[in-house]
């Protein structure tokens, strides 16, 4: 378990203006810019896009040449890799390339109408992008890509129909990113399999992963922490570890509108860390739940998914996720989507 070191003087000091600038991201999304002169914008480039925050990047959406969309690179405040870079790319050093379906940050399932759309193997299913569309606050409190998706089976017909919103906003101290994944029954009853394998993914940069022994930790709104975590309900899990001298994390809330809320999380010390609404029979048994997962989305119907990822400087778990997951989960959220203000 990592024990937090002691603070010096200076170190206090950055400590108070961490606890104070990530408080605000439960305020309005002005105030969480108010941390920074630097503005939201995005940049539509063909069937990708890039997120900046005044000159930076922090995010590009796209296939990067794999079989479903992703963002990736996804940097946080104070310029880290959040995510593993392979096998976008050759990676880091000391990386590890196991799992090469884990591509970053990404929303899969491994049974849909039979077919495995989590992994790589053979037979697998793609997820190609049909539209994509930008819009941004003219102030620069946020930026926004609007998508959607055709989920195939290796035959190429259509299994479903993915809308996606992606809005990111904050400021030095945190990045938002709240994402709206509405999945459509557009060619028929969709059949989601009782499995761990999925759904909402992240994979955690090296450095941050408990099995690297230097300083990660997870920790979920129940209590759990690391491998104690793994397969059971939380509100959210804050996933975090210590960069170049700073706590650094990457917190997921699952919003309670969300399909099955708060659902299980197949999260691990090597440093998957994903949200899955459909799994109960791989995971551990909890008192009051059924053991049979899985769903069926009726045809024509729509299932809403709703997280709110926050990359953040600080440590964040004990203090103040609670308060910002009481703030996110208070947002009204449709099966349709909505304009934007």
């Amino acid at each position: 378990m990592h024990a937090m070191p002691s603070i010096s003087l200076l170190g206090q000091s950055l400590w108070v203006r961490c606890l104070l600038g990530l408080t605000a991201i439960v305020c309005s999304r002005s105030t969480v810019q108010g941390q920074s002169p630097k503005g939201w914008s995005v940049k539509a480039e063909s069937a990708s896009a890039v997120v900046l925050q005044g000159d930076t990047q922090v995010a590009r959406f796209g296939h990067a040449d794999g079989p479903k969309p992703i963002l990736w690179p996804l940097i946080g405040p104070g310029h880290w890799l959040a995510t593993r870079q392979w096998p976008m790319s050759d990676g880091t050093a000391g990386e590890k390339q196991d799992h090469p379906h884990h591509r970053s940050l990404w929303m899969t399932h491994g049974a849909v109408n039979g077919v495995d759309f989590w992994s790589e193997s053979p037979g697998h299913g793609s997820i190609g992008t049909t539209s994509l569309s930008t819009k941004q606050d003219p102030q620069g409190a946020w930026c926004q890509i609007d998508s959607t998706h055709d989920w195939l089976a290796p035959s190429g017909k259509r299994v479903l129909t993915e809308t996606r919103t992606m809005r990111f906003s904050g400021g030095d101290l945190a990045t938002v990113i709240d994402l709206d994944i509405r999945l459509l029954a557009s060619d028929g009853p969709v059949e989601f399999g009782d499995t761990k394998e999925g759904s909402f993914g992240i994979r955690v940069a090296e450095w941050m992963k408990v099995d690297a022994k230097l300083g990660g930790k997870i920790t979920s709104s129940r209590g759990k922490i690391d491998g104690d975590a793994w397969g059971l309900p939380a509100e959210w899990v804050d996933y975090t570890g210590d960069h170049q001298g700073e706590r650094v994390g990457i917190a997921i809330l699952c919003h309670p509108s969300g399909y099955r809320a708060p659902g299980r999380w197949h999260v691990r010390t090597y440093g998957l860390f994903a949200h899955n609404p459909f799994g109960r029979k791989d995971f551990p048994e909890v008192e009051g739940e059924s053991r049979e997962g899985g769903a069926t989305l009726p045809a024509g119907e729509t299932m809403l998914l709703a997280y709110r990822v926050i990359l953040h400087r600080g440590e964040a778990s004990l203090s103040l996720l609670p308060k910002w997951y009481e703030d996110y989960a208070s947002m009204k959220k449709t099966l349709l989507p909505q304009p934007a203000p």
